[in-house]
C-alpha cells in the first residue's frame, strides 16, 4: 500500500488498479474503468472480477486510516454502497480474505477489527541469520566469511524483521565491495 512516486494523487485510485493488474485485468479495461472521479468505477470492476471466485487479497505496509479501508471484513454487500469503501467491493461469501500488515495496531484495529488482529512476534536470531546468509547466496555466489564474525552485529541491526534481513542480504549480493559497506578497508 506504499505510495510510488509516479502514481496518481489519489492513492486509493492507485490500490485498486494495482489490485486489478495483479489479478490479471488488461490495463485497457482498467483505463475505461478508471474514467469516473473518484475509485468508483475501479471499485465496480474489481467487485466483478471476484464475484463468484475465492480470493486471498494482501494489503501490506498499511498507513492510511482514510474511511475507504475501514471495515474489511463487513458483511455489507449492496451495490449502492460500492463507491463509498473498499469492503464493498469485496464479495463476501465466496471464501475470499484479506490479510493487512502495518506498523500502526489501531489502523489495523479499524480495517479488520479487533477480534481479527493477530500479533506476529519479531523472528529469532537464527532464522534472520539464514534469511541474511540466503540473500547474500543468491545467484550462487559465495558467502563472505568475514561476515560470520559479523554475525550477531547484522542480526541485531534486522531487529528480528525478516524483510530487513532479506534486503540488507541483497544489498551485500548486489555489491561486489561489500568489505566497504562493513567497514573492512
Amino acid at each position: 500500500m506504499s505510495k510510488q512516486p509516479d502514481e496518481d494523487s489519489d492513492n486509493r485510485k492507485e490500490i485498486v488498479r494495482r489490485m486489478l493488474t495483479a489479478i490479471g485485468v488488461e490495463e485497457e479495461i482498467i483505463d475505461s474503468a478508471d474514467n469516473t472521479p473518484g475509485p468508483a468505477g475501479l471499485l465496480s470492476a474489481l467487485r466483478l472480477q471476484l464475484m463468484g471466485k475465492r480470493y486471498l487479497i494482501v494489503l501490506d505496509d498499511a498507513w492510511n486510516s482514510d474511511d475507504f479501508y475501514q471495515q474489511l471484513n463487513s458483511r455489507s454487500t449492496q451495490a449502492r454502497n460500492v463507491i463509498e469503501n473498499l469492503a464493498c467491493s469485496l464479495p463476501k461469501g465466496y471464501g475470499g480474505a484479506v490479510i493487512v500488515t502495518s506498523r500502526s495496531e489501531e489502523l489495523v484495529k479499524k480495517m479488520v477489527g479487533e477480534e481479527n488482529l493477530h500479533r506476529l512476534p519479531p523472528t529469532d536470531t537464527e532464522s534472520c541469520w539464514k534469511i541474511f546468509k540466503d540473500s547474500v547466496q543468491e545467484d550462487g555466489k559465495q558467502f563472505p566469511q568475514y561476515l560470520e564474525e559479523l554475525k550477531y552485529e547484522i542480526v541485531s541491526k534486522c531487529s528480528g524483521l525478516p524483510l530487513a534481513a532479506k534486503v540488507l542480504g541483497q544489498i551485500v549480493n548486489e555489491n561486489s565491495k561489500t568489505e566497504l559497506y562493513w567497514g573492512r578497508r
